[in-house]
C-alpha cells in the first residue's frame, strides 16, 4: 500500500504510474486521507468513510472526492477531511448529499421543472389511456404558474407564493379553477419531490380555495323535454327574427346523447369502425372512455336508425373520413374529416337554442343525468343503470371474479327508455 507523503513538495515530485491508478494512503494525521494518481497524472483528494445506511446488511464505504491537486493542498485537503469525518459522525452522509445538490441544482427553475414534467405527462397513461387533461394543465401553467413563480428556484418556493399565486390566479378566472390549479401544483411537487428537486412539498397544507358542490339541476317535466328534443330538431327563432338552427350532424349528437346516455366526447368523436351494425351495438374503446375499459351499448331502434342517417351523412360530405360526425373545418390545411367535429359544438348548439329559457339550465352531461334518472323511474335496476354509463364497480368480486355480461338487460332498459321518450315527443 502506498503511503501519502507529508509534505506538499513530496507530492508534487510523485510520478504518474505506468499502469492503472494508484491511491496513496495517509497515515497518523492524515489518516482517511487519499491521493489517487492516474497515468496522464491527474492528482485527486479522496476521503472514504463509513456510513450504515438503512436496509444495507453491510456498512457501505462510499468516497468523497475533495478536489485535485494542487489547486487543494495538503493542508486544505486535512481541513476538508476533518470537516467531512465530523458530518459523518453526526449521521450524515456528504456523498449522498452532494449528490441531492448536484440533482437540485441541475433544474434552475420551475419553467425547467414544468417542461421536463411535462414531457413524461404528455405520454403517461392514467387507467390505461392517455391523459386527456394535459392540455388544460399546459394552459394552467402558461397562464397562472409560470408568471408567478416561473423564475424561481424549486426549492425556494414556499407556501407563501403559492398562496399569492392562487389569489391572483381567482382575480382572473374563479375560486374553482384555482382549485384546479392547486391540484397540478400537488402532483408537479410531488414529481419535484420524487426527483429530488425539492426537499418538502409547498402544497401540502394549503386548502383549496373553493368548496365545490355536486352540481344539482331541477329535473325536467315530460313537456320540458318535449320542448328540449323540438328545439333540437327545428331550432328557434332569435328576438330579430332570425332562425337559429342546429345542424343535421350536431342533432344527431344530441339525440343519441339522450338516448344512450353516454359522455359527449364518446358520442361525438366516435369513429364509424366502433358500430356494429349486423349485431345493433357500439363498442366504445377503452382508449375512449373515462375508466380505460371497452364498453358496449346496445342500440336501440331509434338509435340505430340516427346512425345510419350520420353514416350517410358522413358519406356525402367526408366520404374518407373515418369519423361518424366527421368535422366541417379545414383547420391547419386539413382535409375535411380528417378530424371529427370539436369536443364542444354540442354543447355550444345546445346553449343556442336554449338561450333565456328555463331550458338554459341544461347542458350536454345533463342528458346522461336524465337519461339514467327516467331509466330508474321506470323500474330499471340501478346496476344496470350503472352498466349503462359504464361506471366501475369497485369490489374485489366485480374486479377479479364475477364479470357478467348485462347486454341483454341494458338493451331491454334502453328499449324501454326510448319507447317512452318517443311517446313523450311525439304525443
Amino acid at each position: 500500500m502506498a503511503i501519502l507523503p507529508k509534505q506538499d513538495r513530496q507530492i508534487e515530485s510523485l510520478e504518474a504510474p505506468k499502469g492503472g491508478p494508484v491511491d496513496y494512503y495517509g497515515e497518523g494525521k492524515d489518516a482517511g486521507l487519499v491521493l489517487r494518481i492516474t497515468p496522464k497524472g491527474t492528482k485527486t483528494w479522496y476521503v472514504p468513510y463509513y456510513i450504515h445506511r438503512k436496509g444495507e446488511p453491510r456498512r457501505s464505504r462510499p468516497k468523497y472526492k475533495v478536489g485535485r491537486y494542487p489547486t487543494i493542498g495538503l493542508k486544505d485537503a486535512r481541513t476538508i477531511k476533518l470537516d467531512i469525518l465530523a458530518r459523518v459522525e453526526k449521521g450524515e452522509d456528504p456523498h449522498n448529499d452532494r449528490k441531492v445538490i448536484l440533482r437540485k441544482n441541475s433544474i434552475k427553475n420551475i419553467d425547467e421543472l414544468c417542461t421536463e414534467f411535462f414531457n413524461i405527462r404528455e405520454k403517461e397513461k392514467y387507467r390505461g389511456r392517455i391523459r386527456r387533461n394535459v392540455y388544460d394543465e399546459k394552459s394552467m401553467t402558461k397562464c397562472y404558474i409560470i408568471p408567478a413563480i416561473g423564475s424561481k428556484a424549486p426549492q425556494t418556493v414556499n407556501t407563501d407564493d403559492i398562496e399569492l399565486l392562487l389569489s391572483k390566479a381567482q382575480l382572473s378566472c374563479s375560486a374553482v379553477r384555482a382549485n384546479r390549479i392547486l391540484a397540478l401544483l400537488r402532483v408537479l411537487f410531488k414529481y419535484a419531490l420524487s426527483k429530488k428537486y425539492v426537499d418538502i412539498n409547498p402544497t401540502d397544507d394549503i386548502l383549496p380555495p373553493a368548496k365545490e358542490n355536486v352540481r344539482e339541476i331541477d329535473p325536467p317535466k315530460k313537456s320540458e323535454i318535449k320542448e328540449l328534443w323540438n328545439r333540437i330538431e327545428n331550432g328557434v327563432t332569435s328576438d330579430k327574427g332570425n332562425p337559429i338552427l342546429i345542424s343535421p350532424q350536431i342533432q344527431i349528437v344530441l339525440k343519441l346523447l339522450l338516448l344512450t346516455g353516454q359522455r359527449s366526447v364518446e358520442v361525438s368523436q366516435a369513429p364509424i369502425d366502433e358500430f356494429d351494425l349486423e349485431d345493433r351495438v357500439w363498442i366504445i374503446s377503452g382508449e375512449r372512455t373515462k375508466n380505460g375499459k371497452p364498453h358496449k351499448i346496445p342500440l336501440t331502434d331509434k338509435a340505430m336508425e340516427l346512425v345510419y342517417k350520420a353514416i350517410r351523412l358522413s358519406a356525402e360530405g367526408a366520404p374518407d373520413s373515418p369519423y361518424l360526425f366527421p368535422g366541417w373545418t379545414g383547420r391547419k390545411g386539413l382535409k375535411r374529416g380528417t378530424i371529427s367535429i370539436g369536443k364542444t359544438a354540442p354543447h355550444h348548439a345546445l346553449k343556442r337554442v336554449t338561450a333565456n329559457t328555463k331550458l338554459n339550465r341544461f347542458n350536454v352531461h345533463d342528458f346522461r343525468k336524465i337519461c339514467a334518472t327516467q331509466m330508474a323511474e321506470l323500474g330499471v335496476l340501478m346496476e344496470i343503470v350503472s352498466e349503462i354509463l359504464n361506471h366501475s364497480v369497485n369490489t374485489v368480486t366485480a374486479r377479479h371474479y364475477a364479470k357478467p355480461s348485462y347486454l341483454p338487460q341494458m338493451r331491454e332498459a334502453l328499449e324501454l327508455w326510448s319507447e317512452h321518450l318517443m311517446k313523450i315527443v311525439e304525443d
